[in-house]
């Protein structure tokens, strides 16, 4: 907070109702995901699936190879982790691009709806569970 002191566009602000929290994932116009490189495969960031859902792309912190990297491919850019230098020039890219940024916004709402809602995770883990399960008509 230090840092940013006397910036006009950076605004901290205390923890929000609930109710508020799809509004402020649509106001922005692009989610940073920082993520430590040890721990690229240990957890999956809980808020990936509203950052998805919010139409908006995402910069991610996340090596090629690993389950974060996968779920971000044509929803946002991927950036070493822990380079802030990758991530200002990824930023960069994506304000001087309305129509990358749209595109690829476009393309993180597919994917929350197709693999993010609740169904779709339990449907996958259905069938990772039970492979071969048919329920029953």
């Amino acid at each position: 907070m230090a840092q940013s002191a006397g910036l006009p566009n950076i605004r901290f602000l205390p923890v929000q109702p609930f109710e508020d929290f799809r509004h402020l994932m649509i106001a922005a116009d692009v989610h940073m995901l920082p993520q430590k490189a040890e721990a690229a495969d240990l957890v999956m960031p809980s808020k990936l699936g509203n950052i998805l859902a919010s139409s908006r792309p995402v910069v991610v912190g996340a090596v090629p190879g690993t389950q974060l990297f996968e779920a971000i491919q044509n929803c946002g850019l991927a950036v070493p982790p822990d380079d802030a230098q990758a991530f200002a020039q990824a930023l960069v890219i994506l304000a001087s691009d309305p129509d990358l940024r749209t595109r690829l916004g476009q393309m993180a709402r597919e994917r929350a709806l197709s693999q993010w809602t609740r169904q779709s995770i339990l449907q996958d883990f259905e069938t990772r569970l039970m492979p071969n399960f048919v329920p029953a008509e």
